[in-house]
């Protein structure tokens, strides 16, 4: 890329003086970078909707990918889907409150926070996703901290997980009791379910190579939560096991081999 035309000096002194035009220039900096990085994310959901079928991305969406070099940009396909499930969070905001500017303007421009952001709003339903955002309009640099909401312009990925995570945690105390009562209530262990080890195999070149994939068992397990719910108790480890399924996913992946490699040996010579 030819950077030849960019200027990277830091302003100057006249140019930082505190006036309402500086405040102006960086506000519209902001968005205009927020713009582009957003249709970025949108154009990641598309291809992941496109290519992406049954938890396996299309060989021919592989090798351009791979041909392109497009790791240079969003890293490993892993990565590439976190940028799809910001596109997504865009996507919601944008059609689902399209007449509540200030709801979709509170969107953080971070990966990472929009990332957190898809996690804590799936399966919500939007009244309660709008309760996350502040109200305190698009300027939201004249607010205090204490009115910015749970979803903001300057949220982080990490206050986003916390915050998620203390929901699970409210949620699951209150579920338990419902597991225990029924655990009391069903306690006939009609049958026990095996999936062959070679769920969590992959190839040299990251593709799935075993005998069963992660898109048959979510089938399996939906046919038998269709079971009435009075006669049978169905309980499943999928969270676990999805979690060890990504992990080695992701480490099968060819561009984590590669430059996972390269990462250790420069660590390892910087240390000599």
């Amino acid at each position: 890329m030819n950077r030849r035309n960019y200027q990277y000096d830091i302003p100057t002194v006249d140019e930082l003086k505190l006036s309402s035009g500086l405040s102006k220039k960086l506000k519209d900096r902001l968005r205009e970078g927020q713009d582009a990085t957003w249709e970025t994310f949108l154009y990641a959901a598309g291809l992941r909707k496109a290519y992406l079928k049954n938890d396996k991305w299309d060989a021919s969406f592989t090798k351009w990918y791979k041909d392109n070099e497009l790791h240079r940009c969003f890293g490993n396909l892993s990565q590439f889907s976190k940028c799809a499930s910001a596109g997504e969070v865009i996507n919601r905001f944008g059609t689902h409150f399209k007449d509540e500017d200030h709801i979709v303007a509170a969107l953080p421009t971070s990966m990472n926070a929009l990332y957190e952001i898809s996690l804590l709003i799936k399966g919500r339903s939007d009244k309660e996703v709008s309760k996350w955002v502040y109200q305190g309009g698009e300027n939201f640099e004249d607010d205090d901290e204490e009115e910015l909401g749970v979803i903001s312009p300057v949220a982080t990925g990490q206050s986003i997980k916390e915050f998620r995570e203390t929901l699970t945690e409210t949620s699951s105390a209150k579920s338990s009791v419902n597991k225990s009562k029924r655990k009391k209530d069903f306690n006939v262990a009609v049958a026990t379910i095996y999936a062959n080890k070679s769920l969590f195999a992959f190839n040299k070149k990251g593709d799935h190579s075993g005998a069963v994939d992660l898109a048959t068992i979510k089938d399996q397990l939906k046919a038998l939560q269709r079971l009435d719910q009075s006669q049978f108790d169905v309980r499943d480890n999928l969270t676990k096991i999805e979690l060890k399924y990504r992990a080695k996913e992701e480490k099968a992946d060819p561009v984590t081999k590669k430059y996972g490699a390269k990462e250790k040996k420069s660590t390892k010579k910087k240390a000599r």
